[in-house]
This record gives C-alpha cells, sequence and structure tokens, in this order.
C-alpha cells in the first residue's frame, strides 16, 4: 500500500481541534443559574405597649342572690301560679301539688290521734280507781302501780299520735311552694301535671335589688382580675365603676376561664334602667404596666420561636447588596425574654418599636434566608 494512502494521526488531531474550541468557547459564554427567588413571608411591626393595658370582654348582669325552688316532697304539681318574668312578695303562692294524698293521710292521723286520746282517758281513770281501791285493800299495791303505768303508756302514744299529725299537716303545707323573699321570677322548669322529685327545682326566684356583673376571663389575664381597674359600659352612658366581689378558685375545664362578679354601685345602677337583669353589656378592664414591664414591646403569638429555655423571633433586615448576593430582606434571629401572654400577643422585651418580625411560619425559616416580605392582612 502506498504510503500517502495512510491516515495521518496529525491530520486527525488538527480535524479535532475545531470541534474542542467551540466546546470551551461555549463553556465560557454561558451564563451563571439566575438566584434563588426570595421567600414570600407575613411580617408584622413591633408595636409599644405603653404605660397601660385595656381589655374589653361581654359580660352579661345577674342577681346576687338567684335561688332554685321546689317542693320539699315528690308528687304531681296541681297548680303554677307565676310566669317567667312576674315579680312576687314574700309569701306569695308560686305553685301547688296535688293535696288529696296528703289530705287523706292528715285525716289518717287525725283518726290515731282521737283514738290514743281515748285510750289516755280511759287509762287515766282507771289509774285513779285502782289507786283508790289500793288504799282501801280491796286489791294489792301491784296491781295499782301496774294500772299507772297503762296510763303513762297512754299518753305517750297520745303525744306520738300528736306528732305524727304535725308532720302530715306539714307535709301538706309543704303542698303550696311559696315565695321566701321578694323577687322575680327567672326560670320555669316545670309544668302543671308533672310529677316531680323532692327537691327538684321548679322555679327560679332572683332577690329584687342591685345586679351584678358576671363575666368569664382568661385564666391567662396577667396579674389575674384583682389587678385591673373594672368598668361597666351599656347604653352609650357613662362608664360605672366596679368592685370585684368574686372570683372563681380555679379555670373551667373547657374554656380554661375564671367566671368573676363584679357588685355595682347601688345609686347609680337605680338610675338607669338599660341595667335591667340578664342585660349583656361590656367589661372594660384597664391595667397600669408594672416597673419589670418597662421598655417591653407585643408581638403576635405566632412571630415567637421557643427551643427549651431560649425564645426568639426572626427580625426582617435590609441588607445591601454584595459580591456573593444582591440587596434584598433577609433574616436575622433576635432572641427575646418573654414577660406575659396576653391572648393573642405577648409582652417581650428585647425588640424596639417599628421593628419587623416574621409573624407566621417562623418555624419553617432558617437565618440568612432572602425573603420577600408581605403585611399580614
Amino acid at each position: 500500500m502506498p504510503v500517502d494512502s495512510l491516515p495521518h494521526p496529525r491530520g486527525r488531531t488538527l480535524c479535532s481541534l475545531p470541534a474542542l474550541a467551540s466546546l470551551l468557547l461555549a463553556a465560557c459564554s454561558a451564563e451563571a443559574p439566575p438566584p434563588s427567588r426570595p421567600q414570600p413571608v407575613f411580617v408584622s411591626s413591633v408595636q409599644a405597649a405603653g404605660d397601660s393595658e385595656i381589655r374589653q370582654f361581654s359580660a352579661i348582669l345577674r342577681p346576687r342572690v338567684e335561688s332554685d325552688l321546689g317542693f320539699r316532697q315528690g308528687g304531681a304539681i296541681r297548680l303554677r301560679a307565676v310566669e317567667l318574668g312576674q315579680r312576687v312578695r314574700a309569701g306569695q303562692l308560686l305553685a301547688e301539688q296535688d293535696p288529696v294524698d296528703l289530705q287523706r293521710a292528715v285525716q289518717a292521723a287525725e283518726a290515731q290521734l282521737r283514738a290514743a286520746q281515748v285510750d289516755q282517758g280511759q287509762a287515766e281513770e282507771d289509774a285513779t280507781r285502782f289507786a283508790g281501791l289500793a288504799r282501801d285493800g280491796a286489791i294489792g299495791q301491784a296491781d295499782a302501780e301496774r294500772q299507772r303505768s297503762r296510763a303513762e303508756a297512754a299518753r305517750a302514744q297520745t303525744a306520738r299520735a300528736q306528732q305524727a299529725l304535725q308532720l302530715e299537716q306539714q307535709r301538706l303545707g309543704h303542698s303550696r311552694l311559696l315565695a321566701p323573699f321578694d323577687g322575680v321570677i327567672t326560670a320555669v322548669r316545670a309544668e302543671a301535671g308533672q310529677v316531680v322529685g323532692a327537691g327538684q327545682p321548679v322555679l327560679g326566684l332572683a332577690r329584687e335589688g342591685t345586679p351584678e356583673l358576671q363575666a368569664d376571663l382568661p385564666e391567662s389575664l396577667p396579674g389575674g382580675p384583682a389587678a385591673w381597674q373594672a368598668r361597666l359600659l351599656a347604653g352609650g352612658q357613662a362608664p360605672l365603676p366596679l368592685t370585684l366581689r368574686e372570683q372563681a378558685p380555679i379555670a373551667s375545664a373547657q374554656g380554661r376561664t375564671l367566671r368573676v362578679r363584679y357588685a355595682l354601685p347601688a345609686r347609680e345602677a337605680a338610675r338607669r334602667p338599660e341595667l335591667g337583669l340578664g342585660r349583656s353589656v361590656e367589661l372594660l378592664l384597664t391595667r397600669r404596666g408594672t416597673a419589670a414591664e418597662a421598655g417591653s414591646v407585643r408581638i403576635p403569638v405566632s412571630a415567637l420561636l421557643k427551643n427549651g429555655a431560649e425564645a426568639k423571633v426572626w427580625q426582617v433586615v435590609e441588607t445591601a447588596a454584595s459580591a456573593s448576593a444582591p440587596a434584598g430582606a433577609r433574616l436575622q434571629a433576635r432572641p427575646v425574654e418573654v414577660l406575659a401572654h396576653e391572648g393573642e400577643t405577648l409582652r417581650v422585651r428585647g425588640l424596639q418599636p417599628g421593628e419587623r418580625i416574621v409573624s407566621v411560619g417562623a418555624q419553617k425559616l432558617d437565618a440568612g434566608l432572602a425573603v420577600a416580605p408581605r403585611s399580614r392582612p
């Protein structure tokens, strides 16, 4: 084979150089991948706590004394003599049970008493006669003593019959439910014809007088209800000062609230017809911050991150452009000290009013993350 017809290795190399140069040129001209887009986050501005705090709650006006009334023995109700909301006087008839069986029991007790009285009279006459015979010697002294004992037993039987009659008469009297004091009927829990048991509530009666304000306050209320100044708002009139009279010792199992009662000033409340029993009103609570809370701020509960005893929030800070990152907003961890839990907000120390913090989804973020702040709706 001729030498010129053999493939030349240099020619193969020269042929591949243009392709290699094209690849290198393409690699040099390729653009760097675009930076990741900032993650949208909801932010809130830190609010100054101020020197005082105001809370408002719904409340209701309740009577100070309210009793559930019922019969002392079971039976069928024959009559209900009052209506809901009716004012009654002490001793007024409210309801009555069917008295037929009780009247028969009284009649039977009266008959037993009459029989006991007859037996007692006969025994006493016999005792007197036997005593005379014993003095004359016609009978022995022992016979006279036995007859005297029979007379004493007859007297005891009469006394027992009298007590039984009084008991039946009392039961007959208890078939009539009477008002124990002046007041207003607040509840009707039974109707005529219904059979009720002993002590079963039939009517609710509230004593007339100045009502009280009843409200359910959150267990987390800083300092407890006693630390707050209370006022009543109703009917667009001037607020009435209140006095804390009663507070539940433990919170309710469901809502974790404390039931409280406030006393109203009697003279002012009497002049305001809108402060009637059962009316819905507003309770306004005001509290001055303590020395320990000076310089504190308020943040949403959802902004807090806790890791054991450490607490922090994500602060949104604006950063300038650099060789490694463009300008924009990034996250920075800020430790805080929690002073009080106030419903949907926290009173904390460690931040300045006006600073922006992440208010939703803080658990899913990391320090230095580029973010796009959005105002929380």
